[in-house]
């Protein structure tokens, strides 16, 4: 039983770390593309 329970935790902890790493094609991407959500603009910058 306890396997079982430390499987689900082992799978929760690497299906997030790799959500945090691959891009998210929902999120509007504006600014530095970090995902900071600043609204950084190009021509702005001089």
């Amino acid at each position: 039983m306890q396997y079982i329970i430390i499987a689900i935790i082992f799978a929760i902890a690497v299906i997030s770390v790799i959500r945090k790493f691959i891009p998210s094609k929902s999120k509007k991407q504006n600014g530095c593309g970090s995902g900071c959500g600043c609204d950084m603009n190009k021509s702005t910058i001089k």
